[in-house]
């Protein structure tokens, strides 16, 4: 079993729609995730600039687009708890989450109720640039706004997951501080180990650690090393994080992105070649057993068990 943190699969459905092909998951990522291993995933929400023109309209035909060919896949389940994870598990089937990443198509704080009711559970404020909510890693000196701290507090009486990857370093300090639900960072490393502005530093991961969340190791070579990474050099980043916030507060989010965005102009350089390298790069970990499932898929779970159905009012 293994669990990918972070994933932008709706976004490259609608992509390969508009080119006519209309059951892409099930072509071209289904078999992929089951021969790596994966039983569970992260669908991020991720909006282009030109999707940011109506960022409600093109989150919600993201979600329509992936539900529509999930059900017709037969072989993942949309899920919104630990509980029905496990029960799609027991079903053979993949349990896919959904997550924003950027709050953009959140308009209004109260808009927040209609994408909790189309399943999304986790919320990114930003992807790297400022909005209204938050600044992220390319403005590294605005925190979060007024309308950012409205919006956390819906969040939390919804028992919503927040999720730090792509936030600015004031925002995500102001945001472990304030913030009274679970947090995560889906998709960041250690900055000591890779000097990235996406990466977290020290301070901020153990600071996650001991709020009880958890980190996705990310696969993206200028995210693993200084250098083009290797896979060993991918190990040695996992080892950096486990050794600095614990072995319960580590696992995968490898936001894969050379296959889900192949019209990029230039290649990302993912140090594993997708998700079917997953169980194999698992394998090959210099670690115990009981530590390999707890990075493969019981940190996670531990996570997904803060969500519920019966948020407060």
């Amino acid at each position: 079993m293994i669990i990918d943190g972070h994933a932008d699969i709706s976004g490259y459905l609608i992509r390969q729609k508009q080119q006519g092909r209309l059951s892409a998951l099930e072509d071209d990522l289904l078999a992929d995730l089951q021969a790596g291993g994966i039983t569970g995933v992260v669908n991020a929400v991720y909006l282009s600039e030109d999707e940011l023109a109506d960022p409600k309209k093109s989150a919600l035909a993201q979600i329509k687009e992936i539900k529509h060919q999930v059900e017709l896949s037969q072989r993942m389940e949309l899920v919104t708890s630990a509980h029905q994870f496990e029960a799609a598990y027991k079903r053979d089937l993949i349990g896919l989450f959904l997550s924003l990443e950027g709050a953009e198509p959140i308009e209004q704080s109260s808009d927040l109720d209609l994408y909790y009711d189309q399943g999304v559970r986790f919320v990114g404020l930003t992807w790297n640039r400022a909005n209204r909510y938050s600044g992220g890693c390319d403005t590294p000196d605005i925190g979060l706004s007024d309308s950012g701290r409205e919006l956390l507090d819906r969040m939390s009486r919804k028992n919503m997951i927040l999720d730090l990857s792509h936030l600015s370093d004031v925002a995500t300090d102001q945001a472990l501080a304030y913030y009274r639900g679970t947090v995560i960072a889906s998709h960041s490393n250690a900055r000591s180990y890779a000097d990235h502005v996406r990466n977290m530093t020290d301070d901020q991961l153990i600071k996650l650690a001991n709020r009880g969340g958890v980190v996705g190791l990310n696969a993206m070579s200028k995210f693993v090393s200084q250098n083009h990474a290797t896979k060993e050099d991918m190990r040695r980043q996992l080892d950096y994080m486990i050794n600095l916030c614990g072995e319960d507060h580590v696992a995968f989010g490898f936001d894969f992105c050379d296959r889900l965005f192949p019209e990029a102009d230039s290649k990302s350089f993912d140090v594993l070649d997708g998700h079917e390298q997953a169980f194999d790069f698992l394998d090959t970990l210099r670690l115990p057993d009981r530590i390999k499932d707890k990075l493969a898929w019981q940190n996670w779970l531990r996570i997904y068990e803060t969500l519920n159905d019966k948020p407060s009012a």
